[in-house]
C-alpha cells in the first residue's frame, strides 16, 4: 500500500535528482551538452533521451581535400583512403567511450543502449540518462552531445502537380534544351558510365523511363538500395523520387521519349523522405544515406560503386529555430563528401519570393561553392523568369559577403514533365524540380571528363551560368541558368575530354529465366545472352552467385552475331527458404572493350515457398502473414495485406483483411500466395474453403477478388475465382468503413481443385485488385481431400474439444464408441508433434500442450468406427 508519506519521499527524491541535474548541466552549460538537450533533460528529468555523441577526434576532410586537390588525387585513391581513414577515427574514438558505457551499465544493457555508430561523422547515437549524458560530457574524447531530436528531415513539398500523358514519339522536354543538353547529347555523350544517387522517397524502377537505368537491375540489390521505408525499391503516392530520378536520366526506349538529361546514366536511391510530415525522421537518417553513399558495396578497396553526383530535395527542420551554420555535423558531412569527389546539389526550397527564405542546410556556406544550391525558373518562357515559390537568399551564416548570396545557379522547374508511378507522368512544379536537372548536367560533362571530381564540375556549371535578372551573380538566379555548352567549352579548355565510349562490342545478360518462384531447394538458373554491340562477338564464361556467395561457373562456347541471343544453363546451387538474389555475370574472352560492361551483370530475386502437406489450415490467429508462410506481393508499397480482429466465426478472432478504403492507386494488385501444397497421386478429391466478407459501395467504388491456382511452382497461374462489386459482396451495409461482426456478415466459398493437382503440388494465389471500395476479408482458408481442416468433422465420430481456444491443457470428450481412438496433434505442415489414445472404456483424455508455441492445430481422431479433424487454438 502507497502511504502519504511514501509519495512525499518520492516527490522529495524527484526534486532533489532535478535539482542534481540542474546543478550538473550549469557545469557543463559551456561544455558539450547542447542548450537544447539541457533543457530537456530539466524539463523531463527522469527520461531516457536518444542523444547523437560527436567526438573530437575527427578527420580534417576540408584540409585533406585541398591537399587532394593540389596534388591531384584520383577520385579511386580518395574514395579508398577517406573510407579506411574515416572507419580507423571512429574505431579510434568510439571503442573507449562503449567500453565506458558498458562498465557503467553493464554489457547487456550497455549493448543495447548503443543504438547507431557512424564514420562518416565521428559520432553515435545512444539512449543515455541524464546521469549518464553528464558523464559522458566530461570524457575527453567527447566534443558536443546533442538530442536526436533536434534536427528533423523535412520534405521540400509539391508547389503544383498536373496528371499528363507522355509526348509525341521522339520527343524531349524544353527544359532540356534550355540548360543545352541537346549540345552535349550531339557530341556523344548521354551519361553512359556515370551514377546518381538520389535521397529523397524512394523511387519505382519499373517505370519504363528509368527501368532500365535502375543499378539493382544489375548488381546486388544491397548495393543499389537505401531502405528506410522499404526494404526493396518503392516509391511514395505522390512519386516525388521517380519523379526527379526522370528528370535526371529519363528515357522511354520504346517510344525515343526523352525527359531526362543524362538518359544513359545509371541510379541507385534511398528513400528516407517523407510526403506526411508526421512520418518524418531524425536528421541522423541522413548521415546513414550519405554514408552508404561513399561506400554502397561495403569494400573499402573498391570505388566504381560510388556515385558521382547525389541529388537532394529536402530540408532540415529545426525544433528552436537556430542556426545551423556552426552545426559539427554539416561541414563534416558535406566535406567528406567533397573528399570522394561526389558533386552534391540541393533543391533551394519553396519559400519565395521573400529574401532570405533560403531553406536548411541550403543557407549554410563555407565557401563558394557549398552548400550547392539550385532556383528554378520556368523554362517555357522566352525571358526564363525565376519561379515566385524559388527561395532567394542570402544565407544568414556569418561568412563573407560574397559566400552570402544564395542559391548558386537556377534551372528549370516549373510544370517540367517527368515520371510518376509505375507507368505514368506528371508535371510537377518545385525547385525539387530545377535540381535534378543540374544532377543531370554533372553526370554527362562526368563522362567528358571522368578524371574531375565533383567540385570541379558544379564549379564549371557555376562559372559558365547564363546570368539573369540583375547583372551579375544575385539572391534570386545566384549566376543564372546552368548551360552545358558553355560548361563544356570551360572544362575542355583547360582538360582534354574523353570521347564518348563508341565501341562496337557489347554483350548482356538480357535476362534469367524463371518467374520468381521456386519449388524446390535446388535451382539452375537459365541465361539469356544477347549481343548488343554491332560486331560478332563470342566466347568466354558465366559465373553466378547465390547471396553473394559464388556457386559455380559455365563455359560459353558460342559466337553470337549482333541482336542474336543464347541461352545458357548455370550450374545447380541449393536455394534457402524466403527471398534470394541470383546475380550471373558474364566474362568475355577477347582483347575488346567493350561499350557497357554493366549489362554484364544481371539479378533477379527468387522466392522459394515452403511445402506443407494435406490438410492445410491458414494460421491468422498468429496476427502475422509472413510468419504463417504466406508470401506478400506490394507491389506499389501502398496499402495490401494485413491481419484484424473480426467477429462471427466460430474459433476465430482474427481474419486477414485487404483494406481498399482510401488506397488511391486504382486497379493496383496485392497478392497474397500460400505455401506449396503437397498432393499425393491417390486423392480422388481436392478442394480450398475459405470464408469471405466484403461490402458493395457503388460501381465507382469496386474492388475484385481474384483466386489463382498454379500447380507449376508459380510459372503459369489459373483463375478459379473472379468476382467483384456487387457479385462480391456478401453483406449490403451503408458502413463504409466495413469490418464483419457476425456470422451473417460472412460467405462460405467451396472451390474444386482436384483438376489442377495432376503434377503433385498446388499454390493459391488471393489477388486483390484495387477500386477504392471497402475492405475485403478472409478467413478458415483451407485445403483438403477428406477432412477439411478449418471446420469439417465425421460425424460418425461425436467429439468436442475445450476449452478453444486455450492456453496449456485440453480436454477431449467423446460419445459411446465401444473403441479405443487414437488421438494425433498435427501443426500446419502435417507434422505429428503429439499422440495418445483414449481407451473404449473411457469417454476423454486430458492432454497438457503448454510445450507447443501460440498458433493453430489440429486433433485427428481415428477409430474403426469413424473419423474426425477439429481446429484448435493455442494462445
Amino acid at each position: 500500500m502507497i502511504t502519504l508519506r511514501k509519495i512525499n519521499r518520492m516527490i522529495l527524491r524527484i526534486k532533489i535528482t532535478i535539482f542534481s541535474i540542474f546543478l550538473g548541466l550549469t557545469a557543463f552549460s559551456q561544455s558539450s551538452i547542447s542548450s537544447y538537450l539541457q533543457q530537456k533533460m530539466l524539463n523531463e528529468p527522469l527520461k531516457s533521451q536518444r542523444v547523437q555523441i560527436y567526438f573530437r577526434d575527427r578527420l580534417n576532410t576540408r584540409e585533406l581535400n585541398t591537399q587532394f586537390d593540389l596534388q591531384s588525387v584520383s577520385v579511386h585513391d580518395r574514395i579508398t583512403y577517406l573510407n579506411q581513414s574515416l572507419k580507423s577515427k571512429a574505431t579510434n574514438s568510439q571503442e573507449p567511450v562503449i567500453g565506458f558505457i558498458k562498465s557503467r551499465l553493464g554489457n547487456s544493457e550497455g549493448s543495447s543502449a548503443i543504438v547507431q555508430q557512424f564514420h562518416i561523422i565521428n559520432m553515435m547515437i545512444i539512449d543515455a540518462d541524464a546521469a549518464l549524458i553528464e558523464e559522458l560530457a566530461a570524457l575527453p574524447q567527447v566534443e558536443h552531445i546533442e538530442s536526436d531530436e533536434r534536427f528533423f528531415i523535412t520534405p521540400i513539398p509539391i508547389v503544383e502537380k498536373h496528371q499528363v500523358t507522355s509526348r509525341v514519339v521522339g520527343g524531349h522536354e524544353p527544359g532540356l534544351e534550355a540548360i543545352h543538353a541537346p549540345f552535349m547529347w550531339n557530341l556523344g555523350y548521354t551519361g553512359l558510365g556515370r551514377k546518381l544517387f538520389t535521397c529523397d522517397t524512394g523511387v519505382w524502377p519499373v517505370h519504363p523511363a528509368i527501368k532500365r537505368q535502375f543499378r539493382g537491375n544489375y548488381l546486388p540489390e544491397s548495393w543499389c538500395w537505401k531502405g528506410f521505408d522499404s526494404e526493396t525499391p518503392a516509391d511514395k503516392p505522390d512519386a516525388h523520387g521517380t519523379h526527379v530520378t526522370g528528370t535526371i536520366l529519363g528515357l522511354d526506349t520504346l517510344t525515343a521519349d526523352t525527359i531526362g538529361v543524362a538518359f544513359n546514366a545509371s541510379y541507385m536511391a534511398a528513400d528516407p523522405i517523407v510526403e506526411d510530415i508526421a512520418d518524418i525522421k531524425p536528421v541522423s537518417v541522413i548521415f546513414e544515406a550519405f554514408q552508404f553513399a561513399i561506400n554502397p558495396d561495403g569494400n573499402d578497396l573498391t570505388s566504381n560503386d560510388v556515385p558521382d553526383v547525389i541529388c537532394n530535395s529536402w530540408g532540415i527542420g529545426d525544433s528552436i529555430a537556430a542556426g545551423l551554420c556552426t552545426e559539427p555535423f554539416i561541414t563534416d558531412l558535406f566535406s567528406a563528401l567533397d573528399v570522394a569527389g561526389i558533386a552534391v546539389e540541393f533543391s533551394a526550397g519553396n519559400e519565395g519570393p521573400g529574401a532570405g527564405t533560403i531553406g536548411l542546410p541550403q543557407y549554410v556556406t563555407f565557401d563558394s561553392l557549398s552548400i550547392f544550391t539550385v532556383g528554378a525558373l520556368n523554362a517555357a518562357t522566352s525571358n526564363l523568369p525565376i519561379a515566385s515559390f524559388s527561395s532567394r537568399g542570402p544565407t544568414s551564416c556569418d561568412v563573407q559577403e560574397s559566400w552570402k548570396i544564395k542559391p548558386e545557379v537556377s534551372a528549370p522547374g516549373v510544370n517540367v514533365r517527368s515520371s510518376v508511378q509505375w507507368n505514368q507522368y506528371a508535371e510537377y512544379s518545385g525547385t525539387s524540380m530545377a535540381g535534378p536537372h543540374v544532377a543531370g548536367a554533372v553526370l554527362l560533362l562526368k563522362e567528358a571528363f571522368p578524371l574531375l571530381n565533383g567540385r570541379q564540375l558544379l564549379n564549371a556549371l557555376y562559372q559558365t551560368a547564363t546570368d539573369l535578372g540583375d547583372v551579375g551573380e544575385d539572391n534570386t538566379y545566384g549566376r543564372g541558368i546552368i548551360n552545358l555548352e558553355t560548361a563544356y567549352n570551360f572544362l575542355a579548355s583547360q582538360f582534354t575530354p574523353v570521347p564518348p565510349n563508341s565501341s562496337p562490342y557489347d554483350i548482356s545478360i538480357e535476362s534469367i529465366l524463371g518467374n520468381g518462384f521456386s519449388c524446390t531447394g535446388n535451382y539452375s538458373p537459365q541465361v539469356v545472352i544477347r549481343n548488343v554491340g554491332t560486331q560478332s562477338i563470342g566466347l568466354g564464361q558465366v559465373d553466378w552467385k547465390l547471396d553473394g556467395q559464388f556457386v559455380g561457373s559455365s563455359p560459353w562456347n558460342s559466337t553470337l552475331q549482333p541482336g542474336q541471343r543464347d541461352t545458357i544453363l548455370l550450374s545447380s546451387g541449393i536455394l534457402t527458404a524466403s527471398r534470394n538474389e541470383i546475380q550471373a555475370s558474364i566474362i568475355c574472352f577477347g582483347n575488346f572493350i567493350e561499350r557497357d560492361l554493366l549489362n554484364n551483370s544481371r539479378v533477379i530475386h527468387v522466392y522459394v515457398q515452403p511445402t506443407v502437406n494435406l490438410p492445410y489450415a491458414e494460421s491468422f490467429e498468429n496476427t502475422d502473414l509472413t510468419s504463417n508462410n504466406w508470401l506478400k506481393f506490394n507491389y506499389d508499397n501502398s496499402k495490401t495485406w494485413d491481419t484484424t480482429h473480426t467477429a462471427g466465426l466460430t474459433n476465430s478472432f482474427y481474419s486477414a483483411r485487404m483494406p481498399f478504403l482510401g488506397y488511391s492507386n486504382r486497379k493496383q494488385l496485392d497478392d497474397l500466395i500460400t505455401p506449396i501444397v503437397n498432393v499425393p497421386s491417390n486423392v480422388d478429391s481436392l478442394f480450398l474453403r475459405f470464408d469471405l466478407a466484403y461490402r458493395y459501395r457503388n460501381p465507382t467504388l469496386s474492388d475484385t477478388l481474384d483466386i489463382e491456382v498454379s500447380n507449376t511452382c508459380g510459372e503459369s497461374w489459373t483463375s478459379v475465382f473472379r468476382k467483384g462489386g456487387e457479385e462480391l459482396a456478401t453483406y449490403d451495409t451503408l458502413w463504409t468503413n466495413f469490418r464483419p461482426f457476425t456470422a451473417a456478415h460472412w460467405k462460405t466459398h467451396k472451390l474444386d481443385l482436384l483438376p489442377y493437382s495432376t503434377n503433385g503440388s498446388v499454390m493459391i494465389r488471393f489477388r486483390a485488385i484495387n477500386g477504392s471500395g471497402t475492405s475485403l476479408f478472409l478467413d478458415n482458408i483451407g485445403i483438403y481431400s477428406a477432412s477439411d481442416p478449418t471446420l469439417i468433422e465425421n460425424i460418425s465420430l461425436q467429439a468436442s474439444i475445450f476449452p478453444n481456444p486455450t492456453q496449456d491443457n485440453i480436454t477431449i470428450k467423446l460419445g459411446q464408441t465401444g473403441q479405443n481412438v487414437n488421438v494425433d496433434i498435427i501443426d500446419l505442415q502435417g507434422r505429428i508433434i503429439q499422440q495418445g489414445v483414449i481407451n473404449k472404456s473411457q469417454d476423454q483424455i486430458q492432454l497438457s500442450l503448454a510445450a507447443l508455441q501460440s498458433g493453430v492445430y489440429f486433433v485427428r481422431l481415428n477409430s474403426q468406427n469413424g473419423n474426425a479433424v477439429k481446429r484448435i487454438i493455442i494462445q
